[in-house]
């Protein structure tokens, strides 16, 4: 069983991860930041990052259930063109994830429930594997970043789980 303590934990260091990721890209000019990259299916660095945080973004309102097939409209590549606006999308998404986890109940977590999810369908899911997938989703688009990075001339360590 997950606890919403435990999630919020796994969720705060995946934030510290891509908060590094962010803060690196502070680096590189806005053509950088735009340079789409064949070897990613033409995503550029920018949009790698805006799609991390687009996806926490829908599915932190399925599991709030506010998803509505019209909410999509707000989700558009002009939210992260630059390093402050990452910033601020990201700030936003971690307060919108512990004020929600600080007020779940364990059971419903680790429960199955019914979710909309895009496009208008009705899924049941375990709202605890909704977050972990939120979690590991800012892994697996933040190494292909931090290749970006690499091909950019602005390699960086990397920003594995933290362990303390």
């Amino acid at each position: 069983m997950h606890s919403p303590t435990d999630l919020l934990e796994l969720h705060r260091r995946a934030h510290l991860g891509t908060a590094a990721l962010i803060e690196h890209c502070a680096g590189f000019t806005t053509e950088e930041l735009n340079r789409e990259h064949a070897a990613f299916n033409g995503a550029s660095l920018a949009r790698m990052i805006h799609h991390i945080l687009e996806a926490e973004d829908y599915w932190m309102l399925v599991l709030r259930g506010e998803y509505r097939e019209e909410a999509d409209a707000f989700m558009n590549d002009g939210e992260c063109r630059d390093v402050a606006s990452m910033q601020q999308y990201l700030a936003k998404l971690a307060e919108q994830a512990g004020e929600w986890l600080g007020n779940v109940d364990s059971t419903w977590l680790n429960s199955p429930q019914e979710f909309l999810t895009w496009p208008d369908n009705r899924r049941e899911l375990l709202p605890a594997m909704i977050v972990l997938r939120i979690v590991t989703h800012h892994f697996q688009h933040r190494g292909q970043a931090f290749s970006m990075c690499r091909l950019l001339g602005r390699p960086h360590a990397g920003a594995d789980f933290p362990l303390s």
